[in-house]
């Protein structure tokens, strides 16, 4: 059942949430119509299935791991290394800590790969 909104979140919107501004970042590839929100001001990034400490967030279609590539370079990696990124699962990470093992992902090719990937993989 889909809940009636008010409004749909824009990229790069602020939204007030209690003494706190989110930003939003559309983060397409698990979904169509993913989205992250940054604490403005902060260093929180609730990324959802977006990205994973160990990998991107499962894909169904060779379509949607190569909107998930593109999401992992022009949203994710532009945010600073001292973000925190939160998943709708799985522990918390710091984005530096991750940026290497992202870029070296994003270097190889994954062909008509789909599915659950992982870091290392490739």
């Amino acid at each position: 059942m889909a809940l009636p909104t008010d409004h749909e979140i824009a990229d790069g919107e602020s939204i007030s949430v209690g003494q706190h501004a989110l930003k939003a970042y559309y983060a397409p590839g698990h979904i169509d119509d993913m989205i992250c929100f940054a604490v403005v001001g902060g260093t929180d990034i609730i990324v959802g299935d977006t990205v994973f400490e160990g990998g991107p967030g499962n894909t169904r279609s060779p379509a949607a791991f190569q909107t998930t590539l593109r999401t992992l370079r022009d949203v994710v990696l532009p945010w600073p290394d001292d973000s925190i990124c939160h998943a709708g699962h799985g522990p918390s990470f710091r984005l530096g800590d991750k940026r290497a093992a992202i870029e070296g992902f994003l270097a190889r090719d994954h062909g008509d790969f789909f599915g659950d990937a992982t870091w290392e993989m490739g």
